[in-house]
């Protein structure tokens, strides 16, 4: 049976065709799986340079894309979600003038499992989930070769390079809590959360699942914000303003969170390793 491949509602009818005839096209079609070698930009295009071909899928970088409640440009989907390596899927058009436009991309979706065994996963639209858990993907490379670069910090190093996919996974897996990062030498920990559209400090918290609770004191949060810059704050100082109820409490269907505030949260300086010392 066929895997399953995602597709947007708005171009569900569009004929699919193989990635060798992209060049050749007469009429609009999805082509999947192009490997992004480079991207560049002008003032009002974008060029997405793939893999094999020489001549560049083009896009207006204001154009709208919608992908279940979020709509996004162009410009905003490359700087947030993709990497170079990744593989998009898009909806081109016959080429033209040396170029082949198009008129929507996406990152390859690829699933593991089957959506029975997802629960209230399974009701969220995927290209909206791929859209945002991609771009934490991103935001956590980022957040890790800072801290191996100008701290001294050691990860795994297939955390560096993005699997040029990105992966849902229909099983308990899924569930899974861990820490985005954790040195291998001094086993300090960094959760990574990526703000997309705002520059809040919001970290999970709620009555049930109190920060504390999932967060060691001696851990670390690094929040990438819209500039693609990280800033980290230090646990401790994150509970300290729970503590003293410096927070704006919000919730939505999935999920609980607080937005902290106040004198002591400003950005801090990342904690260098102490492998040598521990």
């Amino acid at each position: 049976m066929k895997q399953a491949e995602y597709t947007p509602s708005a171009v569900a009818r569009i004929e699919e065709r193989p990635v060798d005839d992209l060049l050749s096209l007469t009429e609009p079609a999805l082509i999947r799986k192009l490997r992004i070698e480079s991207i560049s930009k002008d003032d009002s295009y974008l060029s997405l340079h793939a893999l094999g071909f020489d001549v560049p899928l083009v896009i207006h970088r204001e154009r709208r894309m919608v992908f279940g409640t979020e709509t996004v440009t162009s410009i905003e989907y490359v700087r947030r979600v993709l990497e170079r390596g990744d593989l998009i899927d898009v909806v081109a058009r016959p080429m033209n003038g040396g170029i082949v436009p198009i008129d929507l991309f996406w990152i390859h979706i690829v699933y593991v499992g089957m959506p029975r065994d997802a629960g209230t996963f399974s009701r969220k639209e995927d290209g909206l989930f791929a859209l945002r858990a991609k771009a934490g993907e991103k935001g956590e490379r980022i957040v890790a070769k800072i801290l191996r670069d100008k701290c001294g910090h050691s990860f795994d190093p297939t955390i560096f390079q993005t699997p040029g996919y990105f992966e849902i996974r229909y099983d308990k897996s899924k569930k899974q809590r861990r820490p985005d990062l954790k040195c291998l030498r001094c086993g300090v920990t960094f959760e990574v959360k990526k703000r997309n559209r705002d520059m809040r400090f919001r970290v999970s918290h709620s009555e049930g699942r109190p920060f504390s609770s999932e967060n060691s004191y001696l851990g670390w949060h690094a929040f990438v914000f819209p500039d693609m810059k990280p800033r980290f704050l230090s646990n401790a100082v994150i509970e300290r303003a729970i503590a003293k109820k410096n927070f704006a409490r919000g919730a939505d269907q999935y999920d609980s969170w607080a937005d902290v505030y106040g004198d002591e949260i400003v950005a801090m300086s990342p904690p260098q390793c102490r492998g040598d010392d521990v």
